[in-house]
């Protein structure tokens, strides 16, 4: 993704106008270093996405990631994705932006087209290749799937790291303390319309779940996810934030 793996300008404003400034020039300097790739993702665990899907499936929640704990050759750990499960929000979970038909089809081919683009610099395999499947791409869509190529080294400052650092889950639940703790993927989270924020310090990783919804704070959720995915003792109490 880097100078080379742009065909022209018009390809870089184009994916810049979806995703916004921040999380652009981020995908940038991620793909630019190669930094996804220094760091080794486990083989995926069907038991991880079976609980993923439990979390989120008939319930307040919109999607569920669990972010797993990679080491690289040089020494350096970070959280990279390492499985996740997302629903269509129904019409009532959020504002109508009162887009036409035809509006709609044309924002959604060029989510679309700017996804593959991703997919095809990052160098991920067909199987991860979701948008090449979908009809239209909505904001959630987009959200989710670029969540895809981030990722959250422990020497630097970010909610996950500080979540699995701290051993505390963090749960927001206004649209202004969403964005902040999403941090680089702010601009597509307001437009996904996410308003409440999860995340869950697990034994290998971290859980995030999010909703369009305002969900106050449940221990009971917080304990099934740790029940799920393997808890440890140092895993404390809800840091609200």
């Amino acid at each position: 993704m880097g100078e080379k793996s742009w065909l022209n300008e018009d390809d870089k404003a184009m994916v810049e106008a979806v995703l916004g400034t921040e999380p652009f020039e981020f995908l940038v300097s991620l793909a630019s270093g190669n930094v996804l790739s220094e760091f080794v993702s486990s083989a995926r665990d069907l038991s991880v996405q079976q609980g993923l899907c439990k979390i989120v499936e008939g319930s307040d929640w919109t999607y569920a990631i669990f972010w797993q704990v990679s080491g690289s050759k040089s020494g350096r750990s970070a959280l990279i994705w390492g499985d996740g499960h997302c629903r269509e929000p129904k019409g009532s979970e959020v504002e109508d932006r009162n887009c036409s038909g035809d509006q709609k089809l044309e924002e959604g081919d060029l989510k679309k087209r700017v996804l593959l683009k991703l997919h095809a610099c990052f160098g991920r395999s067909e199987e991860d290749n979701y948008a090449a499947n979908l009809d239209l791409v909505s904001d959630v869509d987009m959200f989710y799937l670029t969540s895809m190529y981030h990722s959250f080294p422990f020497d630097k400052p970010s909610s996950p790291a500080q979540s699995f650092n701290s051993g505390r889950s963090i749960w927001v639940s206004d649209t202004k303390s969403c964005l902040e703790h999403y941090q680089s993927r702010s601009y597509l989270a307001k437009s996904a319309q996410f308003r409440t924020l999860v995340f869950v310090p697990v034994k290998s990783g971290v859980v995030e779940i999010g909703s369009v919804k305002s969900v106050p704070e449940e221990q009971n959720m917080i304990q099934m996810v740790k029940t799920i995915f393997g808890g440890s003792d140092s895993v404390r109490h809800v840091l609200s934030v």
